[in-house]
């Protein structure tokens, strides 16, 4: 969300200029009027593929000044939003694994940058992943602070004890800091973002049992 000035011409891509409109609260000069905006953002498999229109929904009074200082709560709600969900990769590859097989799990997203506006004002936002919370589908979880990487290394590894179908996801905690633009000191927010509306991978867990064979 992102509130301008309440002017003609006045957008979040565009000028953000104090008017005789945006004076008009009721408690000005303590108060000014400003546009209310949001845009739709969509996700596919954790990664951004859309980014809608400014849509102006509305009008607010506020206790805001263009030059006053943007909180870390402002910025935490839009990083919130913007902070791509984690999609999780299993090895072996095809959706299936085997009862008692070391099956290795691994995730892509460990930092995330981006430039946006927060109150009018022009900010940079940036966010290291912390923490990793695997949920495997049969009871059992890990808390981690790797990412995890392809075969052959083993960081994130889960036995399965048990054939069936199991639905794996994983939720990433962000440790992020702002900076608004000029101000050349960055800033933390405080605690951890945790992004925990990843897609969710099916994953079939087989038995495999000996057989013999004649060679022919």
């Amino acid at each position: 969300m992102v509130y301008t000035f309440s002017c003609q011409g006045n957008s979040p891509e565009g000028a953000n200029e104090p008017c005789a409109t945006s004076q008009s609260c009721p408690d000005w000069p303590r108060e000014q009027g400003y546009w209310r905006w949001q845009r739709e953002v969509t996700y596919v498999d954790g990664r951004r593929t859309n980014v809608g229109p400014w849509v102006q929904t509305g009008s607010v009074c506020r206790p805001d000044n263009p030059t006053r200082t943007v909180t870390a709560d402002e910025v935490r709600e839009v990083v919130r939003v913007l902070l791509p969900a984690a999609r999780p990769h299993i090895l072996p590859p095809g959706g299936r694994t085997l009862v008692n097989l070391d099956t290795i799990f691994y995730t892509d997203p460990d930092r995330f940058v981006a430039d946006v506006q927060v109150v009018g004002q022009d900010v940079r936002v940036r966010a290291f992943a912390e923490e990793y919370i695997w949920h495997f589908g049969d009871g059992h979880s890990l808390r981690t602070d790797r990412k995890g990487r392809p075969y052959p290394h083993k960081d994130n590894v889960h036995r399965y004890t048990t054939k069936g179908s199991y639905p794996v996801d994983v939720d990433v905690r962000f440790r992020a800091e702002f900076r608004v633009r000029n101000s050349g000191r960055w800033q933390p927010i405080p605690g951890l973002i945790t992004i925990d509306d990843g897609p969710v991978v099916q994953l079939a867990v087989l038995e495999s049992w000996p057989a013999l064979s004649t060679g022919r």
